[in-house]
């Protein structure tokens, strides 16, 4: 989508943020003291019997409960590694309710159709958020592809999917759902694995890309243990002239990431972790011109982190707290800001760095307790300070302009899963969140499933979520400049942020049922999602600078979101499982505008056929559905008034995909993998007018080799 706005300082008269130390309320600080901890509410073989995807090897105690939402899935390590796919969104994107978000050459995951604003990132249950340094524009878009590429796959032990709101136990972020990536533990004795990869697209125009990953742990002694991962990866930049409208093509990226944990058990109760995180990424420049060549560096985010842990094991308490340090930083080759021009490149030179700095301390703790039924309770809180630095627009500031905004948060959290009969199961769960900038905010849920027999079972429940303005949004001292395109009618207008925005609001009901035999499951969930205090762009005048009209974040709209999910999972035979996932997006629109939320197609299917050929190997046949989208966005421009609203359309028809894939264990020290995704090399690109289309890679071959000692 066009970028129509850029920051811009406003005058003197602003709003600073109010309470800038970080402070801890005396009952987060006793809910901390009690001993909080991260612990699964189902063991192991629980969640194989109810999740739609089977979990093998190691756990890590932040496991999901099945039983806390219809959405909730696990996709494991192995399961990573034998998909005919290499990056990790689309891997991602084969579990129902959740597809690849694309706009222009970037692309976000998307869950249930809100949009990739609305899926919160975690890591070993830790927000990832290095995306929130990149400018948010007017329309909701950021000039990124997210953060889900600083884990390597080969860290990875299993993914935990949530589809639909999570609030009441992550907090704000999570209305649309969450992605929790759990890394791997360490083990008795060392082990390593390296794994190196390559991809050759058909196209001689696309960039090809090479990646190393390694993920080496063990024990030291008996109560020191290690565990680093880390990557190296290049994607080459496509060609300048890859289009003959002159449209560019995908950016590549050379990215270097490395975490180191140490962990000392103290003794049989106490166990300390210290963690240290690096990352580097790089943009690399598709196009080709007079201040920058195809190929070099456009961009480059810059991310560390250390995380220190207490976990505890007190009899059947388990508690973890964790203090957080993480820091992004952003730097971007200087950029038009309004008009024809904005986002164009046009200097040689770095802008000024955009700078993300996180300090918390968090924790949980799990008990069971037995009052007139069983009880697993979970208790937890979080204290937080985020500030963000950005003079990216300094040029245009009058005397006085502060480009540091502070954001001062805390939250508690409690959640019960009352085990009411051996097949009834309910769990409610109450979180909430205050902030220096917005008040308090209280995030109900109510969860009841009902195991009918061994192999079906029913569930529903009710959810409120909420999700805070980000830091642009809410800082009144951030102005968005747009030479027309984002005001009504001609002329210039500013869009300003907004010191008192309220959250936004929705209350999500869900129904599913899920059948689960030995060889056979399946299951359908309807989700509906009502969503309130949208924050958009303001529709009336909130005063004039420069001479030009200044519009104002406000919350305005309302919005709508249902649909329905579903797996169909059949093992034909000793050799041969078929898995599916679909999903269908009944709407997800602004009520008050028409606009559709984003970019998602009307329907997803993905479908897979696994065959174990021998031992040692195994080959996988995929087909991934992607059916027709429309983008309804709304045309400020072409818009008389804010009463008369108009609305810019664009279509992408559907399309079809297969891929293949083998992988063969040569040895216990040596696997072997290849591959050819998009078989019949498919081409998708949009409509000349189409500029929130997107393209796919051509026919692309893929090999990687793992070694492990």
């Amino acid at each position: 989508m066009s970028n129509h706005f850029k920051a811009l300082a406003p005058s003197a008269s602003t709003v600073t943020s109010r309470g800038a130390a970080l402070r801890i309320q005396p009952l987060y600080a006793a809910v901390l003291a009690a001993g909080m901890g991260a612990a699964s509410l189902v063991h192991a073989d629980d969640a194989l019997q109810l999740n739609t995807l089977s979990i093998e090897g190691n756990v890590p105690e932040e496991t999901v409960s099945p039983d806390a939402s219809a959405g909730t899935q696990i996709i494991t390590a192995e399961q990573l590694k034998s998909q005919p796919k290499t990056d990790l969104k689309e891997m991602l994107a084969t579990l129902p309710g959740v597809t690849v978000q694309h706009s222009g050459n970037n692309s976000e995951i998307n869950i249930r159709g809100m949009g990739s604003e609305y899926a919160l990132i975690l890591v070993d249950g830790k927000r990832v958020s290095s995306r929130e340094t990149v400018r948010y524009e007017r329309d909701g878009g950021r000039d990124t592809n997210g953060d889900l590429s600083w884990i390597p796959t080969e860290a990875i032990d299993h993914i935990e999917v949530i589809s639909g709101p999570a609030a009441a136990r992550y907090g704000s972020g999570a209305m649309g759902g969450v992605i929790n990536i759990i890394t791997k533990k360490s083990y008795a004795k060392p082990r390593t694995s390296v794994t190196v990869t390559t991809e050759f697209p058909e196209n001689s125009k696309q960039g090809a890309s090479k990646r190393m990953e390694f993920n080496s742990a063990g024990g030291i002694n008996e109560a020191l243990s290690y565990r680093v991962f880390g990557s190296l990866s290049k994607t080459d930049a496509d060609e300048a002239d890859i289009h003959d409208d002159g449209t560019l093509g995908s950016d590549g990226s050379r990215d270097r990431n490395i975490d180191a944990l140490l962990s000392w058990k103290a003794n049989e109760q106490n166990t300390l972790e210290l963690e240290g995180i690096y990352g580097r990424e790089e943009t690399l420049y598709a196009g080709d011109s007079d201040y920058v060549a195809n190929g070099d560096v456009r961009a480059v985010m810059r991310r560390k982190g250390l995380n220190l842990t207490h976990r505890g094991h007190y009899g059947e308490l388990e508690s973890r707290v964790t203090l957080a340090y993480d820091q992004t930083r952003n730097i971007r080759l200087t950029e038009g800001l309004a008009g024809g021009g904005e986002g164009v490149i046009n200097s040689d030179e770095f802008g000024p760095t955009v700078k993300l700095t996180s300090v918390g301390l968090d924790g949980e703790a799990k008990f069971p307790l037995q009052a007139g039924v069983p009880h697993e309770i979970t208790v937890g809180g979080e204290v937080k300070q985020q500030k963000l630095y950005d003079a990216t627009n300094s040029t245009y500031a009058e005397d006085g302009y502060d480009p540091e905004f502070k954001l001062n948060t805390n939250a508690q959290f409690v959640e019960d899963a009352l085990h009411l009969t051996d097949d009834l199961v309910f769990t409610v769960g109450l979180r909430r969140d205050d902030s220096d900038q917005f008040g308090d905010n209280y995030s109900p849920s109510g969860y009841l499933v009902y195991h009918l027999d061994s192999r079906w079972s029913v569930k529903g429940g009710v959810a409120r979520a909420y999700k805070a303005p980000n830091l642009y949004q809410i800082n009144p001292n951030y102005l968005l400049l747009s030479r027309g395109n984002g005001c009504y009618g001609n002329g210039m207008c500013y869009l300003r942020g907004n010191s008192d925005l309220k959250p936004e609001t929705s209350t999500n009901t869900e129904l599913g049922f899920q059948f689960d035999d030995e060889k056979l499951r399946f299951g359908l969930t309807y989700f509906h999602n009502d969503f309130k205090n949208k924050i958009a762009s303001g529709r009336t005048s909130d005063g004039s600078y420069n001479g030009y009209t200044v519009l104002q974040w406000t919350n305005i709209d309302n919005a709508i979101v249902q649909g329905v999910e579903g797996s169909f999972n059949y093992r034909i035979n000793d050799v041969l499982n078929w898995t599916n996932s679909y999903t269908h997006i009944i709407e997800a629109k602004n009520e008050d505008t028409g606009a559709t939320l984003s970019q998602t197609p009307k329907d997803s299917l993905t479908s897979s056929l696994d065959w174990q050929t021998t031992n040692n190997l195994n080959m996988i046949l995929a087909v991934n559905f992607v059916g027709k989208q429309q983008l309804d966005e709304l045309d400020i421009k072409n818009s008389s008034s804010a009463d008369d609203l108009a609305i810019a359309t664009y279509k992408l028809g559907g399309y079809a995909t297969w891929d293949i894939s083998a992988n063969y264990k040569i040895n216990d020290d040596w696997k072997a993998r290849i591959g050819l995704n998009n078989v019949f090399d498919r081409e998708v690109t949009a409509s000349d007018d189409n500029d929130a289309s997107y393209d796919i890679r051509s026919r692309t071959l893929f090999a990687s080799l793992t070694a492990s000692f």
